[in-house]
């Protein structure tokens, strides 16, 4: 069995060239009683053949990563050591073998323990517990969870994992390089090959406490989820610029009300993530306890209130961010172009983007702000050394 082969554009820049096995299922559809078996696979394949005294002999940089919708496997390599490279990702797509894995094994382990002493981990992972309860992905996310699964994880069980969610969701794109005979340059493949998509809850408990003594003041993540997505419109770019306009600087929106004017806050962010399961928008932030119920109205009062403040300078820094970035290496093009293909099964340039960027208006921008980050959507999760959180539930929800 052979894995179809996708050729990116070729780098604006001379590099070196990068070629990466991108595999459509991952966390979403692991069996229950397997939640991490990606992540102990992805350590296994990627050490297949004992590559590790190969990458340094040859001077190749060489990872894996298990993401929740995908798993890659990836080198960037001088033009000499391609055909090595694309041969050994063909053979793991291929007729792997399913060695090490005691000793992958406590890699793993070593990963997880690590996770759990990170307190953002903790506020990703109610975050993603409240939406997708009872679900691959977030068991797949819970270092628990799959710290008690390890051991169990036998060759046999990978390769049976393998053979029943790996074979037929794999592809390869390269960027960079020769010219590689049958690989096709496409913008768009099979839906077959793309990753799951998950079915979002709307959460019955919207404000969360984590108990965590090393935190003095409070660290508070307000999260706006929304089940609709449109990935053929300029959504992502327009949601772009808003978080620029609300937390970009000391002269945006959440600064200048927040940290300026009421003095509330020690650092605030504004984010957005577009996935094919739903929209996100995260504002994360720190301030003393005593101040949090008044930032979260503050925070709904500066999205109500919304404006275009500085959209012209925000948006020329974007466009000038884009023009920077279409002088892309071969690394850039595989990570940008290649999780887009095997997220949303298509991908668009750079220059496309920056393209529709300059066409869009600030009325368009207000709309999706609007839209996308109603309070009634949100969700707030709270940390602190406090074992109680100075917003119950029910007090959350009639502020929002």
């Amino acid at each position: 069995m052979s894995v179809p082969l996708i050729q990116l554009p070729n780098p604006s820049q001379n590099g070196y060239a990068t070629v990466s096995l991108y595999v459509g299922t991952s966390t979403f559809d692991e069996p229950e009683k397997y939640a991490g078996i990606n992540h102990l696979l992805e350590h296994v394949l990627a050490c297949n053949d004992n590559i590790d005294k190969e990458v340094g002999k040859r001077g190749l940089e060489h990872n894996a990563e298990t993401h929740g919708g995908f798993v890659r496997y990836w080198f960037s390599a001088p033009e000499k050591h391609f055909k090595y490279c694309l041969d050994f990702l063909k053979k793991i797509s291929t007729k792997p073998t399913f060695g090490n894995v005691k000793r992958e094994a406590k890699a793993v382990r070593q990963e997880l323990l690590s996770l759990l002493q990170d307190a953002d981990y903790h506020s990703d992972l109610e975050t993603v517990k409240a939406l997708f309860p009872n679900t691959g992905f977030y068991r797949g996310q819970n270092a628990s969870i799959m710290i008690k699964t390890l051991d169990s994880l036998t060759p046999k069980i990978l390769k049976w994992y393998y053979n029943n969610y790996y074979k037929g969701k794999m592809f390869i794109v390269i960027s960079g390089g020769p010219k590689i005979k049958g690989a096709k340059k496409l913008n768009q493949i099979p839906k077959g090959l793309i990753s799951s998509v998950l079915t979002m809850v709307t959460p019955q408990t919207r404000c969360f406490h984590i108990f965590r003594p090393e935190i003095a003041k409070s660290q508070c993540k307000m999260l706006f989820f929304n089940k609709n997505c449109e990935p053929e419109t300029q959504i992502k770019e327009q949601l772009a610029i808003a978080t620029r306009i609300l937390s970009g600087g000391l002269d945006s929106l959440l600064y200048r009300v927040l940290r300026e004017k009421l003095n509330l806050v020690y650092s605030v962010s504004c984010t957005a993530e577009i996935e094919p399961y739903g929209i996100f928008i995260e504002i994360n932030w720190s301030c003393d306890t005593k101040k949090v119920k008044k930032s979260i109205l503050s925070i709904f009062s500066v999205i109500k209130k919304f404006d275009t403040v500085h959209y012209d300078g925000h948006k020329a820094l974007m466009i000038e961010q884009l023009v920077r970035n279409n002088l892309l290496t071969s690394q850039d093009i595989v990570d940008i172009y290649g999780n887009e293909l095997v997220t949303w099964g298509q991908y668009k340039e750079i220059k496309d983007i920056l393209k529709g960027v300059k066409k869009i208006k600030p009325q368009e921008v207000k709309d999706v702000v609007k839209k996308y980050m109603e309070p009634r959507n949100s969700l707030f999760v709270h940390m602190s050394a406090s074992k109680t959180s100075p917003i119950p539930n029910s007090v959350y929800v009639n502020l929002s």
